[in-house]
């Protein structure tokens, strides 16, 4: 089965808000774009440790690929590798970031100012540092 998807020529990214065709970019079937590097941005934080390893692996691959000339087709299948596991799957509505509603949005190591920049305030100013400084 053949699937395709529309890009308009004022498409853009759904991460950055740049037009999609400034650089590489994925398409996906639930009409979101991203530039390959923002899709990287959003994936590799949410990834398991085994993909992220593999993901490492893959670009390292890639990269001594570039750096000794090696066939397109080789380049070609390295890249693939790279792609199935950045864009196996919308960065926004996949699988893997629905998963993600489930982890906390500060985590234990946070600092003050960031857990406090989470609080709902009627006036900022009600906002204190641990000293009692505002």
């Amino acid at each position: 089965m053949v699937r395709c998807v529309v890009v308009e020529v004022d498409q853009s990214c759904d991460v950055c808000c740049e037009p999609i065709f400034t650089e590489r970019f994925y398409a996906f079937g639930c009409g979101h774009c991203f530039h390959a590097s923002c899709c990287q941005r959003l994936r590799v934080p949410a990834m398991d440790v085994d993909t992220l390893a593999e993901f490492e692996r893959r670009i390292v691959d890639l990269d001594r690929a570039m750096e000794r000339g090696a066939p397109a087709e080789d380049l070609e299948q390295l890249e693939s590798a790279v792609d199935d596991i950045l864009a196996g799957e919308c960065s926004i509505c996949g699988t893997l970031m629905i998963r993600s509603i489930a982890l906390p949005f500060i985590g234990a190591g946070e600092s003050l100012e960031e857990i406090n920049s989470w609080n709902i305030v009627e006036d900022p100013s009600d906002l204190q540092d641990e000293d009692g400084e505002s």
